[in-house]
């Protein structure tokens, strides 16, 4: 038998409410994230970084997206709660950096995250 974390307890309403703020919490982040990576210095962040062979990316990355100073520079200020850095999966998955953001404490999850991989 396999059980739901978001759903195995012995009080179903408890269960419930918490899945809803779970959901309902994590959406919010991530439509958070999404405004913040629509804004148009951003787009132009990311026309730069895709306008790079695949393997100059990370460089990228490194000296002018996870950098403050690069950011300000280019009109770019990361919304509070919102964190922009590295990230590696075990499975091999080729990602660049990651946007992050935290959920109010108390819920199973602690952040949403946003990944750009790098397409080679």
């Amino acid at each position: 038998m396999t059980t739901d974390y978001l759903t195995a307890s012995t009080d179903e309403s408890s269960d419930s409410a918490l899945a809803c703020a779970i959901r309902d919490e994590g959406d919010a982040a991530l439509q958070s994230i999404r405004g913040f990576v629509e804004t148009e210095p951003f787009q132009r962040l990311l026309d730069e970084l895709w306008a790079l062979p695949p393997d100059e990316r990370p460089e990228f990355v490194s000296s002018t997206i996870l950098n403050t100073e690069q950011r300000r520079l280019r009109g770019i200020v990361v919304p509070d709660g919102m964190v922009i850095q590295r990230s590696w999966f075990a499975d091999g998955r080729p990602p660049l950096f990651c946007i992050t953001r935290q959920l109010r404490a108390g819920l199973l999850w602690k952040k949403v995250t946003f990944t750009f991989d790098n397409p080679m």
